[in-house]
């Protein structure tokens, strides 16, 4: 096993260490650890979010998950609004250095995860909460758009030209 080195006990420190100090640890085996948390953003987003920490060691990988940021079951949808959020994400996953936005047709749940790589090390404080970090803000950017997106109110395109208009320093 080559990720013995994150145990459940590391992440729970880092964890508190960094005031997210409620969690719950849902699955706690030699090859598994499933931490359930969660945040409310400060920035745009109002909307609590949860957060899953699954540390596979099997495969030494840490994921970082919030599962139903936004729904949008694909029968409650127009047409022109489904491709409207799937040009969203496409252009979001576009935009990020690291993790993703996914849909998931079946049901209509839209997730975005982030991976993490530790093989036979440790993960630092530091480390962890430069990913707790950049996790919660693009989550925090991203998912108010994707859910207006969801709702209506911003198309694939006026997400697009935001983030543009973001990158080059103006807000919207």
């Amino acid at each position: 096993m080559l990720g013995k080195q994150v145990s459940t006990k590391l992440i729970a420190a880092h964890l508190k260490h960094y005031g997210w100090a409620k969690f719950q640890v849902i699955e706690d085996t030699a090859e598994m650890t499933v931490i359930h948390t969660g945040w409310r953003s400060d920035l745009d987003d109002k909307v609590p979010h949860n957060l899953s920490i699954r540390v596979d060691r099997n495969r030494s990988v840490m994921l970082f998950k919030v599962p139903q940021l936004a729904s949008a079951p694909p029968e409650s949808m127009s047409p022109g609004r489904l491709a409207d959020l799937l040009m969203a994400i496409g252009f979001a996953n576009f935009a990020l250095a690291l993790g993703r936005f996914s849909y998931d047709p079946s049901d209509g749940e839209i997730t975005f995860e982030y991976g993490f790589p530790f093989h036979n090390a440790s993960i630092s404080p530091e480390q962890f909460r430069h990913i707790l970090d950049a996790f919660t803000h693009t989550v925090g950017y991203w998912g108010p758009r994707v859910n207006d997106v969801c709702g209506g109110e911003r198309t694939g395109e006026t997400v697009m030209e935001s983030f543009i208009g973001h990158a080059r320093g103006f807000s919207s």
